[in-house]
């Protein structure tokens, strides 16, 4: 049960397969198949008279019937080959597209160090000491890191300001991180207007959008607008305007997202994640020198880490899997089916031995042999793949309408 368990990703154990009446299933599935396997040699044989067998008569059925059933066999099994050929291609091709895709930040050589709000008040020296170390370029904390759940949204609405044409949208749905001015260049965002959270300004009443909020409220010019919680909050200045980027799979379209700056770093400020670009240095001696100082600031606590690209390859985890599976399963069918059109090829030349034979004494060369009787299972071959593109197309569509 290991490699099944590996490859589908589940823990089962032989105990789990013989519960329930499964074992009457297997012994009753067991016995149907050794009857439908024996009965077709069986049929075929006493079809024949004893007589012209022991006369040295041929042992071969000339129906139409027969013949029909044998090719229809060798069309089934190739177009069940070539569809998983076409649908683990593509499995394997969206794979690379999801792996090779710039989603608008960086992802190599970035860290994720969670729990920081066991750091309590010290997250902000925690930030600066690792920052301090060799081989690191950058290091922010937030409330938040791409490829982990944002589904928390707020209902912001803009409030009516004097002179402004353009218009309103209430209730903008948001989802947002508090972040502080090291998280932006630590991702390698890029801004197309405005600034960065910076420590020159007093910014506790500043936000960040992306481009996808500034189309849905209809901002033509975003800076200096004005975002508010409902129920007279507080209210937000725009200072800044970043592209849009992927925080999680490619499944989802992008949202409006907003980012708002630690305003006190003197408390937690719900806090929990640390996000560390790491240059060429040794990742090895980081990782030491990280784990020396998480153990300053919080002894007991135990340390946590991962890196933001193997987070986003963990979001194609079932993907993965799908393609493994396919991959066997492909294999599996074209062996099958291989199997099959070498029995068919077997049988046909045993019926054309004396045309074989003529020809070849009349001067037939063997290339001329050999496409004489591939003729025949080469129209198979072809009845199959129109057969297939069309079930493949469909399947692999529907596969992918999952994906934004």
């Amino acid at each position: 049960m290991g490699p099944f368990n590996i490859v589908a990703g589940k823990s089962l154990e032989f105990a789990d397969l013989f519960h329930h009446g499964i074992w009457a299933f297997v012994l009753l599935l067991a016995i149907i198949t050794g009857l439908l396997a024996g009965s077709y040699p069986a049929f075929y044989l006493t079809s024949f008279q004893p007589v012209d067998v022991l006369k040295g008569g041929s042992l071969t059925l000339k129906s139409s019937g027969n013949r029909l059933i044998r090719n229809g066999l060798v069309v089934f099994q190739f177009t069940v080959s070539i569809t998983l050929i076409i649908c683990t291609a593509l499995v394997f091709q969206q794979l690379q597209y999801t792996r090779n895709k710039d989603l608008g930040l960086k992802k190599d050589n970035v860290m994720i160090v969670p729990n920081i709000e066991k750091l309590k008040n010290g997250a902000e020296s925690f930030r600066q000491e690792i920052a301090k170390i060799p081989g690191i370029d950058r290091a922010s904390i937030s409330t938040g890191v791409p490829a982990n759940d944002f589904s928390n949204f707020t209902d912001f609405y803009v409030p009516e300001t004097a002179g402004v044409t353009e218009p309103l949208a209430k209730d903008i749905p948001l989802s947002s991180f508090i972040i502080d001015e090291d998280f932006v260049p630590a991702l390698h965002l890029t801004m197309t207007r405005g600034r960065n959270f910076s420590r020159e300004y007093s910014d506790s009443a500043s936000v960040i959008v992306n481009e996808k909020t500034a189309r849905q409220i209809g901002w033509k010019e975003p800076l200096g607008k004005l975002l508010k919680y409902p129920g007279g909050g507080q209210t937000f200045k725009v200072v800044g305007v970043v592209k849009d980027f992927n925080l999680t799979s490619l499944r989802d379209t992008i949202v409006p997202f907003a980012l708002f700056y630690v305003a006190s770093k003197s408390n937690n400020n719900g806090i929990s994640f640390a996000i560390i670009s790491v240059g060429s240095a040794n990742t090895g001696q980081v990782l030491h020198q990280l784990e020396s100082k998480w153990k300053q600031y919080a002894p007991g606590a135990p340390f946590d880490y991962s890196f933001l690209d193997k987070d986003f390859e963990a979001l194609y985890r079932s993907e993965e899997r799908m393609s493994k599976v396919f991959s066997i399963f492909t294999f599996l069918s074209i062996a099958v089916a291989c199997l099959g059109l070498f029995g068919l090829s077997v049988y046909t030349a045993e019926r054309r031995v004396k045309e074989i034979g003529i020809r070849k004494i009349l001067g037939a060369s063997v290339t001329s042999v050999i496409s004489l009787l591939s003729r025949d299972f080469l129209k198979l071959v072809v009845l199959s793949s129109l057969i297939a593109f069309p079930i493949a197309w469909w399947a692999t569509n529907k596969w992918l309408e999952d994906f934004a």
